[in-house]
């Protein structure tokens, strides 16, 4: 049966079942809404995720991509460091310069000294230090008497931070060294530097070389300017000295003007004498020894010493006149003994003095073996002392005066060879030198020479004229006062003499009457033709003809050259005349 409350009950529920169903439907909705925009947004999420997963993962690709080349480039440049360092190292104890890190020492902000940091095996090999004595110590230590002026050149590099390159002289070290110096760090200085002194010894010989041939020039131009001088100098002796011994020949033993002549015939040989010293001391000869005598040839020295130095200096003499021989070449112990007593001379040149020269024979004692060092030869020895009155040399100089080109004179006033040149005269003679203080002042050069048991060779004595002549002679010479004095001498002979005063003309007379001359007497140095050139002339015309040339001076002919081109007898003026006419005379006679 029907409910009859189902309809009102119907009426009554529906419209809140409308209701309910409306808001059910509109909750649906919303819920349909809100799932919808939720999927929505959890797919925006998803794409998104995907997108940032995405954009990581390519992130990731190339961080892992940077990370790969960072890696790389660092593993790169670790390997060039290592091999930089390993070249530094290679560098370092393999190069030939030299090197040393030091750091500088300064008081009150001065560089005072250095110490050692580091150095490398050719710095060991240059300087002979080990680095084991040289690490962490400073220069003073390692070398006390190191120059402050190295100390102050690397302070101011360390200090200033300016590099600097030199070269320079190390005493203790007795090297030169090319340095180059810079600062690597504040404070410190690291040297670079090559061992020089093969360089600067061979500059040092190159230079010495160098005044060695300026100083050869110069003697062969003061030997050339010697040989000028000499010639014509001869020649005025020659017309002095023989028109003194003809006028002599013509005076009574007892007069007064023969005695004045006599003097003027020492002053001649005294000047022909001073040529030949002259001549020898300019010219360089081979050595050549024989028996000498020490005792007269230091009276010849000091003959010509004492015109050549001021009066305010006295010469003293000690010798012993029973010295015997020493084996020397004449010409150069002349001038060991004239080198010795000009430095003496001059070192008293201002206020005065003494020069003392004494000579013994002596048997070296055992102070003086020590003195000289044991280089005196066993045996009886001839002592000179040579002694002035001078300043003295210091002590500082005493070791080095015998060094080559060493002077303490002032520039330009001395050469520094002259006591080089004297001591090595005296080795080569087998002969010591010494040198020492000559108490109260002044100093002593004692020389020592082997006594020789040869005998002095006599002097040649000319032969005594066989008495007058009555041969034919021509005489050429250019000088008309020799010609002329040699005419009036010859003549007073007995002889006929013929003077000419051209060698060309000679030569033109002769050929035309090559017989009508016996002896043909001239003179080397002429104008047109020397007589040398004459003498060959006219002995291709008449090969018997007896020749004697005489000449002041000449660099072109001697007396071996002469006989060998066929010239009898060879005088060197002024000639004697008495030893002129034996010759003469003996060369007539011989024909």
């Amino acid at each position: 049966m029907d409910n009859p409350i189902q309809p009102a009950g119907a009426a009554i529920l529906s419209p809140i079942a409308e209701a309910v169903h409306a808001e059910t439907a509109v909750i649906l909705t919303k819920l349909q809404e809100e799932t919808a925009a939720r999927l929505l947004a959890e797919q925006e999420l998803h794409l998104t995720r995907q997108k940032l997963e995405e954009k990581i993962r390519e992130e990731s690709k190339k961080n892992r991509e940077s990370a790969r080349r960072y890696e790389k480039l660092v593993k790169e440049n670790l390997s060039e460091i290592h091999q930089a360092e390993q070249n530094y190292r290679n560098l370092f104890s393999k190069m030939l310069n030299g090197f040393a890190l030091h750091e500088i020492i300064c008081r009150d902000g001065q560089p005072v000294d250095y110490r050692f940091l580091s150095v490398n095996p050719a710095f060991e090999a240059l300087t002979g230090m080990k680095a084991e004595d040289l690490i962490g110590k400073t220069v003073l230590e390692v070398l006390p008497d190191t120059e402050p002026s190295w100390i102050d050149t690397y302070g101011q590099v360390a200090l200033t931070g300016r590099p600097i390159s030199f070269e320079r002289y190390t005493a203790p070290l007795d090297q030169y060294f090319e340095v180059a110096a810079y600062c690597p760090a504040p404070g410190q200085f690291a040297c670079i530097f090559q061992d020089i002194t093969p360089r600067k010894k061979a500059d040092v010989e190159k230079s010495l070389l160098e005044k060695q041939l300026r100083r050869r020039h110069k003697m062969e131009a003061i030997g050339t300017l010697a040989g000028g001088i000499a010639h014509d100098f001869n020649n005025i002796l020659a017309a002095i000295l023989g028109y003194a011994d003809m006028a002599m020949e013509d005076l009574p033993p007892w007069s007064q003007a023969r005695n004045h002549l006599q003097e003027v015939t020492k002053a001649g040989n005294r000047a022909k004498e001073l040529v030949k010293q002259i001549l020898a001391f300019s010219r360089k000869e081979e050595q050549h020894r024989e028996p000498i005598s020490l005792n007269t040839l230091v009276q010849e020295v000091v003959v010509f010493l004492r015109s050549t130095i001021p009066t305010t200096i006295d010469i003293l003499l000690d010798l012993n006149p029973n010295c015997g021989p020493i084996l020397a070449d004449q010409t150069q112990i002349h001038q060991v003994l004239m080198n010795i007593c000009t430095n003496g001379a001059q070192a008293m040149a201002a206020e005065g003095g003494t020069l003392s020269l004494c000579l013994r024979e002596v048997t070296p004692t055992v102070e003086e073996l020590d003195q000289t060092g044991g280089r005196l030869p066993a045996g009886l020895q001839v002592r000179l002392d040579i002694a002035d009155t001078g300043p003295g040399i210091s002590d500082e100089h005493l070791d080095r005066i015998f060094d080559p080109y060493f002077t303490t004179k002032e520039f330009g006033t001395g050469t520094g060879m002259g006591l080089a040149v004297v001591h090595g005269i005296v080795k080569n003679h087998d002969g010591t030198i010494r040198v020492s203080k000559n108490l109260p002042k002044g100093t002593c050069f004692s020389l020592y020479f082997p006594r020789t048991e040869e005998q002095i060779r006599p002097p040649a004595v000319a032969d005594a004229p066989c008495g007058p002549g009555q041969e034919r002679l021509l005489v050429v010479d250019d000088d008309p006062s020799i010609a002329r004095m040699l005419q009036i001498f010859l003549d007073k002979q007995g002889y006929t003499t013929t003077i000419l005063g051209s060698s060309r003309k000679a030569l033109e007379i002769f050929r035309t009457k090559p017989q009508a001359f016996d002896l043909i007497i001239t003179d080397q140095t002429m104008p047109d033709m020397t007589g040398e050139e004459l003498a060959a002339k006219i002995l291709a015309l008449r090969s018997d003809i007896p020749i004697v040339l005489c000449t002041g001076h000449s660099t072109m002919i001697d007396e071996e050259r002469a006989r060998l081109q066929g010239i009898k007898a060879y005088h060197m003026k002024p000639v004697a005349l008495k030893d002129l006419a034996a010759t003469v005379r003996r060369l007539l006679d011989e024909g």
